[in-house]
């Protein structure tokens, strides 16, 4: 078909979590903000990533094992370029630094149709 455009597809499951440490990922993040459910107020929905020295380099223990710490996530942009942060400011009234929450971050970007969607469908069968 030498007359036609060729596009190829290719869907690298294994590279869907490669992204730098403390970007932004729905995996596992919630609707509200975090820190609202019963038993989990101090919830922050913070990144495991690991621990870096002054210089960056890796943390390891005694053991050899790298060193984890939870850090925030990244904030995002507008298509404009402006910062939208992920977390609610320290001295925010009812959300003193949790994270806003996929539907808050949603009404941000003014993807208000998107808010109130599901965020999981049982077993991925959407």
């Amino acid at each position: 078909y030498p007359d036609f455009d060729h596009v190829f597809i290719y869907d690298n499951a294994t590279t869907h979590k490669k992204r730098s440490e403390g970007s932004l990922s729905a995996r596992s993040m919630p609707k509200g903000p975090s820190g609202t459910r019963k038993g989990f107020e101090s919830a922050k929905f913070l990144v495991e990533v690991n621990k870096r020295d002054a210089e960056g380099k890796q943390v390891h223990d005694t053991k050899g094992n790298l060193v984890k710490e939870k850090i925030k996530m990244t904030g995002a942009r507008f298509d404009d370029g402006s910062p939208l942060d992920l977390y609610f400011p320290d001295d925010h009234p009812r959300h003193p630094g949790k994270f806003k929450g996929m539907k808050q971050i949603l009404e941000e970007r003014g993807m208000h149709e998107y808010a109130d969607l599901r965020t999981e469908c049982l077993g991925f069968k959407c």
